[in-house]
């Protein structure tokens, strides 16, 4: 996971540790490593990376970057997911029997939102100011589903929401706040007014069982997955298709725009590979190879310089895209110079040792007698 302004990131691997890395001079140096008992099965920054939230198994912990040892939360929830908001500190933990909504600026709970009787918590998201919660629940044996609305205005009331008799897989709200879009188990696309709980369109065929949808920035867009592997860009308004994006030979993991909404970001399963797309084009402006397990999250900083991968190898990257966008590499101009760029690839934090091996692809007619010098001994 990744701080919105790009200057701390955080591992946990799968020895149970956890590493915060801070960035310093284009280079990542370690800032503290703490280490836990529970499987670590969820990790998020607060706004502006001015805390850590964990999720271990079911219980939650925030951490403060000058701490040690975690704050633990919830204790008597059962945490099953949680959310933050994107533009409010506020943060949404779903247990089974009820979800907690939190203001992590003055460390006070705002509401407790209880289920109905005899439906538990299987999806939530969270609007962009942290208003509106959205509930996807259902029975113990997941044979009746129902989605539920929580506002802050009427905190005591949760408003269902029209016409949902399938499990959601995936949920996000427009920008504004004014539609929540989901993925359902039976391969549609479904869109809710958040105003009224009214099922505004309900589109078949452009999702696969378990897809994954995403507003644009703006909200002019949706971007959903397919069967067949594909990304489609559909209108927000109209639901008319914008276009198909080639993406991954099997299933795809995440979606995640960049902050101008130019380019799209996906995750492949069986091809472990992260794709860039020129969402005006359809193009694939650049395929990011490295990780050896399916992709997990995907998560651009602030600028939409640098985009953090994720992987169930228990592996992140850092890709700095302009130099990958627009193919200016770092270059290798004489024998000083490759002697420098050939130490970095031993740089034990990754991200010095990708560029470098960049570096040294580009111009290989150049590099290839250095190189097998050193592979020689």
């Amino acid at each position: 996971a990744s701080s919105r302004d790009g200057q701390f990131f955080v591992k946990a691997n799968a020895e149970n540790r956890i590493e915060i890395y801070q960035r310093e001079k284009g280079q990542l140096v370690p800032r503290c490593e703490l280490r836990d008992e529970p499987l670590i099965c969820q990790l998020s920054w607060s706004r502006y990376g001015r805390c850590l939230i964990q999720r271990a198994g079911d219980t939650i912990a925030l951490r403060s970057l000058d701490e040690s040892r975690p704050q633990s939360l919830f204790a008597d929830l059962k945490a099953r997911q949680m959310a933050i908001a994107n533009e409010s500190e506020i943060l949404v933990v779903g247990g089974s029997k009820s979800a907690i909504v939190w203001d992590l600026k003055s460390s006070r709970a705002l509401d407790r939102i209880r289920y109905p009787a005899g439906l538990e918590l299987q999806r939530l998201a969270v609007s962009r100011d942290g208003s509106r919660v959205a509930l996807g629940l259902s029975n113990a044996r997941q044979t009746y589903f129902r989605m539920r609305l929580w506002t802050r205005d009427n905190p005591t009331q949760l408003r269902m929401m029209d016409r949902c008799r399938t499990k959601v897989h995936s949920l996000d709200f427009s920008p504004d706040g004014s539609c929540l879009i989901g993925a359902g188990a039976n391969q549609r696309l479904l869109r809710w007014s958040v105003k009224t709980g009214r099922m505004l369109e309900s589109r078949a065929g452009l999702l696969d069982a378990s897809g994954v949808v995403r507003y644009s920035p703006n909200g002019s867009m949706i971007a959903s997955t397919n069967r067949d592997g594909m990304i489609t860009l559909s209108d927000a308004k109209t639901g008319k298709i914008i276009r198909h994006l080639t993406a991954h030979p099997g299933k795809v993991q995440t979606l995640e725009f960049s902050p101008d909404g130019r380019s799209l970001a996906s995750g492949g399963g069986w091809d472990s590979t992260v794709l860039l797309h020129d969402v005006r084009t359809g193009a694939v402006a650049r395929r990011l190879l490295g990780h050896e397990g399916p992709i997990r999250s995907l998560c651009f900083d602030e600028s939409g310089e640098r985009l953090i991968s994720t992987s169930t190898d228990a592996s992140i990257l850092i890709w700095d895209l302009p130099g990958f966008l627009t193919g200016k590499n770092q270059q290798v101009n004489n024998r000083k110079e490759f002697e420098k760029t050939w130490k970095r690839l031993a740089d034990r934090f990754g991200e010095q040792a990708w560029l470098a091996e960049w570096a040294l692809v580009g111009d290989g007619k150049r590099n290839v007698s250095c190189m097998t010098e050193k592979l020689r001994y």
